[in-house]
């Protein structure tokens, strides 16, 4: 299955709305143990879920999607884009995601995705969590993100957020987590967060742990003036 390219909001229900749906009615929703599916540039808004796969998946994608405002109050684990495990050798890659009262974007179960990409994501303003793998995998790295507060996982590479690797006994390697950064300010160390660019600036002291590549072609005024 492929879902490309919609736009999709108002599937919404204040009562539960049964199965399969975890009582929630979302955006977009591929079940019973999906194998090779992708959904690719999907917008999902003010739903009650916005972008899922079920559990004992193989393969499955979401990539460049965007997905805000979903929540249902009969589905305490949903939000945004929720892929449940067991789900293997797939991949939730730059997606972005905010202002959801439940999850961010989020692999989640009692087993571990294992051997997927989760790369490249934005996450914020979500109140139970922005960026959360549960359980912690081993073997999926959460690499080059961007979370408002919260990353919860294991293993971290090149992100930038505020709390969560220490959680499920893991350490944050190469990345920026804000409080434990003397004076740093966003702004200052990248060319436009507010826009969702976070390269760093040319001589910022971040170049090898910011969650974008440094380029040549980023502009800038020096910090003294």
């Amino acid at each position: 299955i492929v879902v490309e390219d919609l736009i999709v909001t108002g599937f919404n229900a204040n009562s539960p709305s049964g199965s399969p749906g975890s009582q929630t009615k979302w955006g977009v929703y591929i079940c019973y143990s999906p194998q090779n599916c992708r959904i690719s540039n999907v917008t999902t808004y003010l739903n009650g879920g916005g972008i899922c796969y079920t559990g004992n998946g193989e393969g499955n994608i979401v990539e460049g999607c965007r997905s805000y405002g979903n929540h249902s109050p009969n589905y305490a684990s949903g939000g945004n884009i929720i892929v449940l495990t067991p789900n293997a050798h797939g991949a939730i890659r730059n997606c972005l995601s905010f202002d959801s009262i439940k999850m961010g974007i989020r692999y989640y179960g009692g087993l571990p995705a294992e051997h997927c990409q989760y790369e490249g994501n934005i996450s914020f303003d979500n109140h139970s969590g922005d960026l959360w793998m549960k359980y912690p995998s081993d073997t999926t790295v959460a690499r080059n993100c961007v979370a408002g507060r919260a990353l919860y996982a294991r293993r971290i590479e090149n992100c930038l957020f505020d709390y969560g690797d220490t959680g499920y006994f893991g350490a944050a390697q190469n990345s920026i987590v804000r409080p434990r950064e003397k004076n740093f300010s966003e702004d200052r160390e990248f060319a436009d967060p507010l826009n969702f660019d976070y390269r760093p600036q040319g001589d910022s002291p971040y170049k090898e742990r910011a969650p974008m590549a440094y380029s040549a072609q980023v502009y800038f005024v020096s910090n003294d003036g």
